[in-house]
């Protein structure tokens, strides 16, 4: 697990038909709300940082990942989620522009962060979902790919 000091958890809320969201105070005072109860990891990279949270639900697991700029304001958002299945967070390794991680058994995700939002029409990766899922513009493209 990779944590940064640029944030603490203060919290976590739960409303009803909704995923658990974690509250969390950035360094600068900020104060923000990112889906998931449980922080994986955090990686930095250029000046931006990339949230891998969990809901803890051992029988519908989602992992919801989220990119944060450097003074705390969230920029781009997005689940991989299965109904009915189970996942297991592992970072396998990352640079300045990409992170390669696991989730499902047997699949392996890659995600591009990139500097200014590129037009995604829609998701090719596996289980990956937005908020807004056509004709969205997203600083994060994903990747995934079958481990044989």
């Amino acid at each position: 697990m990779t944590l940064h000091s640029e944030f603490d958890v203060i919290g976590v809320t739960q409303k009803p038909s909704t995923p658990p969201q974690s509250q969390l105070r950035w360094a600068n005072g900020n104060n923000i709300n990112i889906d998931g109860s449980t922080i994986e990891a955090s990686i930095k990279i250029a000046d931006k940082v990339l949230i891998f949270a969990t809901e803890d639900c051992p029988f519908e697991e989602a992992l919801h990942i989220t990119l944060v700029t450097s003074k705390g304001e969230v920029q781009d958002e997005v689940a991989i989620a299965a109904d009915y299945s189970t996942g297991c967070f592992t970072l396998i390794s990352h640079d300045e522009h990409t992170a390669t991680f696991s989730f499902f058994e047997g699949l392996i995700y890659q995600v591009s962060i990139f500097q200014t939002p590129k037009l995604v029409l829609f998701n090719r990766a596996r289980y990956v979902t937005r908020k807004r899922r056509l004709l969205t513009k997203s600083h994060l493209r994903f990747s995934c790919s079958e481990i044989k």
